[in-house]
């Protein structure tokens, strides 16, 4: 395929790992979560005011989950 005017690109950059504890408070957490094709999976997408969305300065659009 090609690559549309509307597609999002993520650009991985390694950087320090980090561990963190979440408190689900909610139905849902409001992340959406992807594969980058080469078996990693990474956010996508953080609902605002979601239980994510207050993590915000710990969780970031593009962080690897393992």
């Amino acid at each position: 395929g090609q690559i549309g005017l509307t597609d999002f690109i993520f650009a991985h950059v390694k950087g320090q790992a980090k561990e963190i504890d979440i408190v689900k408070s909610e139905a849902a957490l409001g992340l959406t979560i992807t594969d980058n094709g080469a078996g990693y999976a990474f956010i996508k997408r953080i609902k605002e005011g979601s239980v994510i969305d207050r993590l915000k300065t710990l969780v970031k659009v593009g962080d690897h989950i393992e």
